[in-house]
């Protein structure tokens, strides 16, 4: 595991089947209501990709789900929206569960950058479900030079300052920071600020699989 200073022995917590949602800070409630949004989106022609098995198998659960919403009528409306919900929470709960903890080695950027030797990263790229900041927390002041871009994908919100196209996927093009136009939830602020502290030019977006979540890509380059 990578963070902001060495450990020998840190706790992480792994889900087996949505693996790429492990993480050391969980987060329960914010891990849900993601899953869901993320589930909802995967029905969507543009999550097609995305798809594993066990991902597919919840998603037939939600889209059972949405298949029942459509029935109308007193009682059926409001007994369909209840099942629908019941099969989400199932969904869900189906790929969340069966968390493991394990115990792991943390280290940091600057020390695996030393570790192999490395002069130069030409990307960064961070993915570690909350813990971004901390990460990037983890480069020493004098290594950050020698990296020539970031692409991390951050848990906030934010608001564009000079450009944001909505389209049926949601937000999809880039949105330049300005730092004040960025709201301060889940690091986002933070995240930003570092970055541009360090010379970078900042960008956020929201990608189509990622619309529903307070999930976004931030993109840093040099000028």
């Amino acid at each position: 595991a990578v963070s902001a200073e060495a450990c020998p022995a840190v706790t992480f917590y792994c889900y087996p089947r949505a693996l790429g949602w492990s993480t050391l800070d969980p987060q329960p409630d914010e891990v849900r209501r993601n899953m869901r949004a993320y589930l909802r989106t995967l029905l969507d022609p543009v999550g097609m990709e995305e798809r594993t098995q066990d991902v597919m198998a919840a998603s037939a659960l939600v889209q059972l789900g949405r298949g029942l919403r459509g029935l109308q009528g007193w009682p059926l409306r409001p007994l369909s929206q209840w099942l629908s919900q019941q099969l989400e929470d199932l969904a869900v709960e189906y790929l969340l569960g069966g968390v493991q903890q394990v115990q792991v080695c943390q280290t940091t950027v600057s020390a695996l950058m030393l570790a192999h030797g490395l002069d130069t990263v030409d990307l960064l790229k961070v993915d570690v479900e909350r813990s971004e900041l901390k990460v990037l927390q983890g480069v020493s002041p004098q290594d950050w030079p020698r990296i020539q871009a970031v692409a991390a994908e951050v848990h906030g919100r934010q608001e564009a300052t000079e450009s944001e196209e909505r389209g049926p996927g949601g937000v999809t093009a880039t949105a330049r920071l300005k730092g004040s136009g960025v709201e301060s939830e889940g690091g986002m602020a933070e995240v930003v600020a570092l970055l541009q502290l360090h010379g970078f030019d900042v960008h956020v977006q929201q990608e189509p699989h990622l619309v529903r979540t307070n999930l976004y890509m931030v993109y840093a380059s040099r000028p």
